[in-house]
C-alpha cells in the first residue's frame, strides 16, 4: 500500500499496488517479474501497468526501451507472437 500526502490540503490517499521496482532494475528484470501477465492477455484478461515518478526517472525508457535495451512494450508484444505462434 502507497500513501500519497497533500501537503495542502493534509488529506491522504492509499494506492495498493502489486509491484513497486526499484530505479536500479534492469528492463529485462522488471519484464521479467510481470511476464506471467503476457499469458493471461492471451486469455482475456486486462491488465494496467503504471509508470509513476519524478520527471526524467525512466519510465519511458523502462516503457518503451531503446535500440540497445527493450522496454516493457515490446518484450510483451514479443511473447504475444511468441505464444500465438505456438498455438497454431
Amino acid at each position: 500500500i502507497i500513501q500519497i500526502l497533500n501537503k495542502e490540503s493534509q488529506n491522504c490517499k492509499l494506492f495498493e499496488v502489486d509491484y513497486v521496482f526499484s530505479q536500479d532494475r534492469k528492463n529485462y528484470e522488471v519484464y521479467g517479474e510481470l511476464s506471467m501477465l503476457t499469458k493471461g492477455i492471451i486469455e482475456g484478461r486486462n491488465f494496467c501497468l503504471i509508470s509513476y515518478g519524478q520527471t526524467s526517472t525512466g519510465k519511458t525508457y523502462t516503457i518503451q526501451g531503446t535500440k540497445i535495451e527493450s522496454g516493457l512494450i515490446f518484450e510483451c508484444i514479443k511473447d504475444i507472437f511468441e505464444i500465438l505462434t505456438k498455438l497454431k
